[in-house]
């Protein structure tokens, strides 16, 4: 049996909802934090979480400010969250039962945008995003078109510009692991297109991203199979 404990974790002037999913083999372990996205707390990451620790992974999954437990308004991927998310790395290294440098990152939507932004600023094994925003104002710009997102829900002073500098695909050449990319074909949410353009930044600095595209897949219907063994590939081999 794996050993699965909620927190409500101090960080960064933030309270942070975090999950933790222990495998039941003695000694440490590799380590995957993952970053829930928009309106899902961190027992989002239960299951994976647990199929994760089934195959000797260590998970510390975590809800974004405004989200399930955490405090704080959401920002998408602010430096109010970032911060947050850098005082949970802290604390998850220090985890008796983790090895502090196999450690990957992971999310899914908004929380696989925190997932890019944290390995452009730490180091890690692998890096794996689903369903993710990697053109924050490109998605933005239309998001209006889709549904009733406005930029507005985020703080009314930041604007377009603010969100393309702290764009992954214009931070891409701060990222320095392997990555893994997957998406669905039929996601109405957040555009597969997002997915190659991520791709085609990692590309153009030398990276050589794995892009997964799952046929007939919405924006919250991905499997969780590519997502663990893009995890799993990172942190065992």
């Amino acid at each position: 049996m794996v050993e699965i404990q909620q927190h409500l974790l101090p960080a960064a002037e933030r309270t942070l909802d975090v999950l933790t999913v222990r495998p039941d083999a003695p000694g440490r372990h590799p380590i995957a934090l993952l970053v829930a996205g928009s309106r899902s707390g961190a027992d989002v990451w239960k299951l994976w979480g647990k199929r994760l620790a089934e195959r000797g992974v260590a998970v510390v999954g975590v809800a974004q400010p405004g989200f399930g437990r955490s405090t704080g308004p959401w920002d998408f991927g602010g430096p109010p969250t970032l911060a947050a998310l850098d005082a949970l790395l802290v604390w998850t290294r220090r985890l008796p039962w983790v090895k502090p440098l196999q450690i990957g990152f992971g999310g899914y939507s908004s929380g696989a945008t925190c997932a890019c932004l944290l390995a452009t600023r730490h180091y890690c094994r692998v890096l794996v995003g689903a369903a993710g925003v990697y053109d924050l104002d490109d998605w933005w710009a239309h998001a209006a078109e889709r549904s009733s997102w406005s930029i507005a829900q985020i703080d009314p002073a930041v604007s377009l510009a603010d969100l393309a500098a702290r764009s992954p695909v214009v931070l891409a050449g701060k990222i320095h692991c392997p990555v893994c990319l997957i998406h669905g074909t039929d996601d109405d949410v957040v555009p597969p297109g997002q997915a190659l353009t991520m791709a085609r930044a990692l590309e153009l600095v030398g990276n050589r991203p794995e892009v997964v595209l799952e046929p007939g897949r919405g924006h919250s219907s991905l499997q969780s199979g590519p997502f663990i063994d893009g995890l799993v590939a990172g942190l065992m081999n």
